[in-house]
Formats: structure tokens, C-alpha cells, sequence
């Protein structure tokens, strides 16, 4: 039995100070229905950072890519400017994947996407990116190739990427 190769993209926010419950209700559900809209599968709902998030399942890892871009971009265009950052991280890999795609999301900072070396392999050079190294992101794990999303986003955070100790 051969396993099912999915790209899961999981959205969080890095709240900032003025940022309102209900405003980041609303960015999340926008980058929901931006992944959604463009063939993401939700998949059971996480909590992360102690609000509400989004997860998505994609069988195509550019397509995955291309509709975290282009629901921030929604986000933007929807809500303006908001005290809050999108954080993204993506994990292309068998049907297991969503924990290391979570990890993944863990060192991303706020409107950073940072995805696997898998996922842009797979993506085969469909969006621009930028080799951040290797990481221990999951325990007792081999050390995992990170890459950056360096598209022409307005305002993508320049921190370095939040690694594990």
C-alpha cells in the first residue's frame, strides 16, 4: 500500500499589542477561505499559539505554496492594516506529516513562510525561496531542510528564523 503524499500548510498569527480577538478571528478565516478556495482540505482544526488557526491539506505543493501568497494577500486587501502578523508554515511528506508541518510553522515568524526542503523540491522551483539550512524542529528527528518563501509580499518580517534550542 503506497502512502498519499500531501503538502499541509498551517496558518497562525503572531499577535502584536492592539491586536482584538475579532480581528484576528477575521485574518484567520480569510486565510482559510483563500485555501480553501484554491483546494486546500481543512484538516481537524489546531490550536495554536492559544487562538484559533487554520491547517490545509493540498495534493500539489505549489498550489499549496501559491495560495498561502495569495491569502495573505487577501488578508491585506480585506482587513488593511492589522496589529497581527501571519505566520505560515508548510510540510509536503506522506499522510503523517502534519506534526512536522506544525514544527515547521513553529519557526516561522509573523508573515514568513517557511516551508520543508520537501515541499519546495516537490514544488519544483514554482515560487521563489531561499535556503535557510538545516534544523532539528521534532525530537529525536533527523534534521530538517528549511527554506523561506522570498516573495514580493509587502512587509515580510526579516527576523531570523525562531529555531529550537
Amino acid at each position: 500500500m503506497s502512502k498519499v503524499c500531501v503538502t499541509h500548510v498551517c496558518v497562525d498569527l503572531e499577535v502584536l499589542d492592539g491586536a482584538s480577538e475579532a480581528d484576528a478571528y477575521l485574518v484567520v478565516d480569510t486565510m482559510a477561505e483563500a485555501l480553501v478556495g484554491a483546494g486546500g482540505v481543512p484538516v481537524a482544526p489546531a490550536q495554536l499559539s492559544g487562538r484559533a488557526a487554520f491547517v490545509g491539506g493540498f495534493a500539489e505543493a505549489s498550489v499549496a505554496v501559491e495560495a498561502a501568497i495569495v491569502g495573505l494577500w487577501e488578508a491585506q486587501k480585506a482587513h488593511g492594516e492589522w496589529q497581527l502578523r501571519v505566520r505560515r508554515g508548510g510540510r509536503t511528506g506522506d499522510d503523517s506529516s502534519l506534526s512536522v508541518a506544525l514544527a515547521v510553522l513553529a519557526t516561522a515568524n509573523g508573515n514568513q513562510i517557511v516551508v520543508s526542503g520537501a515541499t519546495d523540491a516537490a514544488a519544483g522551483g514554482a515560487f521563489e525561496a531561499r535556503s535557510m539550512g538545516s534544523a532539528s524542529v521534532v525530537a529525536e528527528a533527523e534534521p530538517l531542510a528549511l527554506w523561506i518563501v522570498t516573495d514580493s509580499r509587502p512587509g515580510v518580517d526579516r527576523r531570523p528564523l525562531r529555531l529550537p534550542d
